[in-house]
């Protein structure tokens, strides 16, 4: 290759070519990071509206060891250098920014990339940088009007088309997307820009689901696991740090659902700058973003064996207490295993020792059939029992149809106020921020009247098509029409209900206000070049509030006219039910005011409202406290003070340009968690905790020009990123009553957590052996501690000691990792193949790190894909590009923002992605894109959805989630003058 590259170089070197578009991004990008003192990642637009994918994270996804975790279709949360979304510190314009999540943690699907100009990730520690992110820290840009030299107006807009959402019943595959953005220089002093975008998709998709908290973990403190084959009796095992725990039995799924979302998502964002050249000594900005984010999801669920008939009834198993022991059934060490508190196992009983084998061991009939994993765990299944279908007996499964409907408005506000002043060798900078973020959402549902099927059939087997098979139709229209009584649950019933309404309204705030400050003085023909200080002091205020409750409804009858069969093309499961929620959800609620409590403008004097459960009254959302569930009703309040010194040089040493800087950074933090805990004579009572820490982060860098064109960097620092904030809330839920003769326990968030530190080194190599072209190799090593995971730690309540499951500090462990990069354009090619290029990245990454549970099979630290590999093929040439573009990641574990102690294992993804525009005349311009062109399913596995992490296996048969999300086009037509 260097045979032809080499003198290609010399010849094309003093060629003039002007390039627009992706080529230009990759040109500027390239341009960024060999101007950077640090390790990073950039990407760069000179044109408003020019980034091509849906929100910034798509962007973010291709860059070198970065992954993103998709909701709803759209990447969301990011992991880099194989740490999750809670090591990732998210800025905009340079600042702290607030997050509408329970964490701190970005969703940078909130971010249209319409109004942004790019963003630039930092890899590598500096004492300026705000700690909080040992992975890295994204530096989300907006346009500085002063130096943007683009077009002064740009406007975009065009259709968008999903090939899944055009499989759905009653819904329109079209959404739009459309953008302005404008910048004018009134003077050569003062500019002002500003950029909108609106966007609605349509991306509608289906989801099979398996609730698989059925577990033959010793520490889920859940479930029932049978012995469902007779071969896997209650074993006696010891732990490794020693103590003795059981395990066992054929965990099988207690049930399944599909969900069918008829989905519109709409985005609105507003970019705003002004910025103003007093003097040759004093520039001043004011920049601005607003994002609103609105989801409406009409939802067509299915519900299967919610009552769990097919595995109590497919196996044998016996109360934990003595008088198993009595009998006979097992030992006393197997009683002492099974009620310690540190390694609960199942909330009933155990398995049986041996199968009994009778008739009404569904799994072992002579017309039934199973498949076990290695793990014991019944992945695949027929059952038949030998039930009628329609008849409700003990040998038919529940077959139960839901209509739903969830709603969320986000919305986020960034503004800041910037001073420059410089005067001489000397610089100073004040910065004044304020950003703010919340979240409204509420699900409603109601349900149809539940039948039965003789017999089912699942597969949740991993590499296989999951289904589930039913020999009774549930979506026929005459079989689900129902009556609702005045004063009935909208799902029938009474007394405690496992399947009503339990996810009320939710609301989530968050308020980052900051002013900082920053000094430096250049110095000149001395072996120091600058040094700097600086102080910055922060406050953020992070509430939580939920309600959760059940409704019953008005006299109500839902019509065999008012629903409709229809099928889903993706995977194997019985024919689904449609209603159209506007029509129906006034007949079963009245009037929509009923269906919210007084405190957020609902009916006054609200009758319609109940306790929904067992687990929602012991949380305290009961009528005295409307609803509100107090457990999750919670504020974080932050206070940070920190300061840096920095001093950077550049000499030469032995012959060589050395540039470079060493510093440290004090970060003093502050936090107070408020809330509520339950006691264990059941009533609740305030809560105020705080906590106090201070980090120095010593950090040094080094970049060594060892040829015009060849730069080594090197990088050694400390870091942290703070517990996520929703950990750290103190929800104390306390119980003296435990079943299977358990001790008292309890649940909590941990207010006294410390924060995640490391140790970091980092060493790169960059050629930039062409002015569009560049190889690089980094190689990292982090050492973490403090890691946050959940775990059983006794605490102490009014004289009592409870062992409570919260998030604890653990030790940690290594990380390391290797990020390769390779670009170019294919200048040293004859004639027309100079015009092609190639983006190409590989990253591997591999840790000692191990979340806390399962003990004896914890799933792998989150965030960490071993391999990640992106590789863009692109054609550029008079106004055409054209670039196909794929991204691969390996399997990793991954922690929801919306449940900071949900564990989930996301499958391995290889996602095709086509692009394609072309420059009409100096004006108008047109672009093509097609996204997830092998329709690219995601598949979660190892934990039920939901859920906490108690309740996971990690084992990677068992199905969490499969979502389709199909393939998606856009065309544009633009506009720039």
């Amino acid at each position: 290759m260097a045979a032809f590259i080499l003198p290609a170089m010399a010849q094309d070197s003093l060629e003039t070519v002007t390039v627009t578009g992706y080529r230009t991004s990759l040109r500027d990008s390239l341009e960024m990071k060999q101007k950077s003192a640090l390790i990073t990642e950039n990407i760069s637009t000179k044109d408003i509206g020019q980034l091509p994918d849906v929100t910034i994270g798509e962007e973010l996804n291709r860059l070198p060891g970065v992954n993103t975790q998709r909701d709803r279709g759209n990447a969301s949360q990011i992991a880099i250098r194989g740490l999750g979304p809670r090591f990732v510190f998210g800025l905009v314009n340079g600042r702290e920014v607030a997050s509408s999540e329970p964490t701190q943690n970005v969703r940078y699907e909130s971010y249209p990339s319409e109004v942004l100009t790019g963003a630039q990730v930092y890899k590598t520690q500096d004492a300026s940088l705000i700690g909080g992110g040992i992975a890295a820290t994204i530096d989300i840009r907006t346009a500085t009007p002063l130096e943007y030299n683009g077009p002064m107006l740009q406007v975009r807009l065009g259709p968008s088309y999903n090939t899944e959402a055009d499989n759905l019943p009653h819904y329109d595959p079209l959404g739009f997307r459309g953008s302005v953005g404008f910048n004018y220089h009134v003077t050569d002093n003062f500019a002002f820009s500003l950029a909108g975008s609106m966007q609605r998709q349509k991306n509608g998709y289906p989801t099979l689901k398996f609730w698989t908290e059925n577990t033959n973990q010793p520490d889920t403190g859940w479930g029932n696991p049978a012995n469902l084959t007779g071969k896997d009796p209650t074993k006696l095992i010891t732990l490794p740090d020693g103590s003795k725990a059981l395990t066992g039995g054929n965990p099988a799924p207690w049930g399944g659902s599909t969900e069918v979302k008829n989905l519109q998502q709409d985005r609105y964002g507003l970019a705003g700058a002004a910025e103003w050249k007093v003097n040759n000594n004093l520039v001043i900005k004011a920049d601005g973003l607003i994002s609103s984010y609105v989801i409406s999801e009409n939802q067509f669920e299915q519900y299967y064996d919610y009552s769990g008939r097919a595995w109590p009834n497919a196996g044998q198993w016996y109360a934990c207490d003595a008088s198993s022991v009595t009998a006979g059934i097992i030992t006393s060490d197997m009683l002492a295993a099974c009620t310690t508190s540190k390694t609960r196992y199942g909330n009933d009983g155990i398995p049986g020792v041996t199968a009994g084998g009778s008739s009404s061991y569904w799994y072992t009939l002579p017309t039934s059939s199973y498949k076990v994993d290695g793990m014991g765990h019944v992945v695949t299944a027929k059952l038949n029992a030998g039930g009628t279908d329609g008849v409700d007996t003990w040998n038919t499964v529940d077959l139960q149809n839901n209509i739903a409907r969830y709603t969320q408005r986000q919305t986020l506000i960034v503004s800041g106020l910037n001073f420059a002043y410089t005067e001489g060798l000397w610089q100073a900078k004040l910065d004044l921020s304020h950003s703010q973020a919340w979240r409204n959402n509420q699900w409603l549902d109601f349900q149809t009247t539940r039948q039965f099927a003789a017999t089912t059939g699942y597969n949740m087997e991993r590499g296989t098509a999951p289904y589930v098979t039913s020999s009774w139709d549930p979506s026929v229209p005459a079989n689900n029409t129902t009556t609702y009584s005045a004063g009935s649950r909208a799902s029938g019933g009474a007394g405690w209900c496992n399947n009503c309404l339990d996810a009320g309204p939710e609301q989530t705030r968050d308020h980052v206000s900051a002013i900082a400050g920053d000094v430096a003085r250049d110095f000149e023909g001395s072996f120091i070049s600058k040094i700097s200080a600086g102080m910055r002091w922060s406050a953020r205020a992070k509430t939580h509030h939920k309600w959760n409750y059940t409704i019953w409804t008005p006299s109500a009858t839902l019509a065999a006219g008012d629903l409709e069969s229809f099928t889903i093309k993706d995977f194997t499961v019985p024919p689904m039910l449609y209603a159209n929620w506007s029509t129906v959800a006034p007949k079963v609620f009245g009037d929509m005011a009923n269906t919210l409590p007084e405190a957020l403008g609902g009916t006054k004097g609200n009758t319609y409202l109940g306790t929904a459960s067992w687990d929602a009254d012991q949380q305290g959302a009961r009528a005295a406290n409307g609803f509100k569930n107090l457990i999750l009703d919670w504020k974080v309040q932050e206070t940070s003070i920190g300061g840096y010194l920095k001093a950077e040089f550049d000499h030469e040493i032995a012959g060589i340009p050395v540039q470079g800087g060493v510093g440290v950074r004090i970060e003093d933090l502050k936090t107070v968690s408020t809330g509520w805990q339950r006691n264990a004579d059941d009533t609740f009572s305030p809560v105020r905790v705080g906590n106090h820490y201070t980090d120095a982060l010593p950090s040094l860098y080094l970049n060594a020009h060892i040829a015009d064109d060849q730069l080594v960097r090197f990088g050694a620092s400390m870091a942290v990123s703070r517990p996520p904030l929703d950990t750290l809330n103190t929800g104390y839920n306390l119980s003296t009553v435990q079943q299977g003769g358990q001790p008292p326990s309890g649940t909590s968030g941990n207010p006294m957590l410390k924060p995640f530190r490391a140790t970091n080194l980092d060493l790169d190599y960059e050629w930039f052996f062409h002015e569009e072209s560049m190889v690089s190799v980094a190689g990292y090593y982090k050492h973490i501690m403090n890691y946050i995971g959940s775990g059983i730690t006794p605490m102490t309540f009014n004289g009592n000691t409870y062992p409570v499951s919260a998030p604890v500090n653990g030790k940690g462990g290594d990380l390391y990792g290797l990020e390769m990069v390779f670009q170019s354009r294919f200048y040293f090619l004859p004639g027309f193949l100079q015009d092609f290029g190639i983006y190409a990245n590989a990253s591997f990454v591999d840790s000692n790190i191990k979340e806390f549970h399962p003990i004896t099979n914890p799933y792998s630290m989150a965030g960490m894909a071993h391999n990640s590999d992106e590789i863009d093929l692109w054609y550029s040439k008079g106004g055409f590009e054209a670039r196909v573009a794929m991204k691969y990641h390996s399997s990793f574990t991954m922690v929801p923002g919306w449940d900071s102690q949900q564990l989930d294992t996301l499958d391995p993804e290889t996602t095709i992605d086509f692009i394609t525009s072309y420059q009409w005349d100096d004006n108008i311009g047109l672009r093509f894109q097609a996204m997830n062109l092998t329709n690219q399913a995601t598949r979660m596995s190892g934990a039920r959805q939901g859920d906490a992490v108690l309740r996971g296996s990690n084992d990677p048969n068992d199905l969490a989630a499969y979502s389709v999300f199909g393939r998606t086009f856009m065309f544009e037509v633009s506009y720039k003058m």
